[in-house]
């Protein structure tokens, strides 16, 4: 198996991988993670002859123009070292992965032979986003009382961010939090006593 690790133009690491006996697929996967499934599900794709390229968000975040173009950059690396694709790439990922999957494909669908895009804005890369922020205005004003977060320009994201998990924090600790947790608990078992063995009712 041949397998470099190379750095995009942005500095993103990125992974080059071309097994012994190549099948001609590469998948191409725009979010690396390097947790234990990930990094078993990469040894399962080489096993099965397939070539994979996979970068990382760590210096992009969520730029996601930044993105497609480092998808674009890591297959012509791998061409240039192993060779185009004769039997066709695959786009894969999660979470941003699955987002920037889903973008690639609306853009160049002649690209690809398939996708496998999971837990990735699949009602579109605005709903995803605007769904974040309804969650935090919800969880600002339920719990910041007469003082909620603005959450609308603010001057650190990272402070926001902080200011709502305390605030998250304080009201699981709560009375009524811990009420609420219990109730859902309960609610739960409940549930889980009508469904029985074979799912829900």
């Amino acid at each position: 198996m041949r397998q470099t690790e190379i750095l995009l133009d942005d500095g993103s690491p990125c992974e080059l991988v071309c097994p012994a006996e190549w099948n001609g697929y590469l998948v191409s996967q725009p979010d690396l993670m390097n947790d234990p499934v990930d990094v078993a599900f990469q040894s399962w794709l080489a096993a099965k002859g397939c070539g994979s390229v996979r970068h990382s968000r760590d210096v992009r975040g969520w730029d996601l123009s930044r993105g497609i173009a480092n998808h674009a950059e890591a297959v012509c690396a791998f061409s240039d070292l192993f060779g185009v694709p004769p039997r066709g790439t695959i786009v894969m990922g999660g979470s941003m992965g699955g987002v920037l999957a889903r973008l690639l494909v609306e853009r160049e669908p002649d690209a690809f032979i398939g996708s496998l895009p999971t837990d990735g804005g699949g009602a579109g890369v605005l709903a995803a986003f605007v769904r974040g922020l309804d969650m935090a205005f919800v969880v600002s004003h339920l719990l910041g009382g007469d003082r909620p977060l603005a959450l609308a320009q603010a001057p650190s994201v990272d402070g926001k961010i902080t200011a709502l998990g305390y605030m998250i924090e304080r009201g699981r600790e709560s009375a009524a939090g811990r009420t609420a947790r219990v109730g859902s608990h309960d609610r739960f078992r409940a549930h889980l006593v009508r469904s029985g063995p074979g799912g829900a009712v």
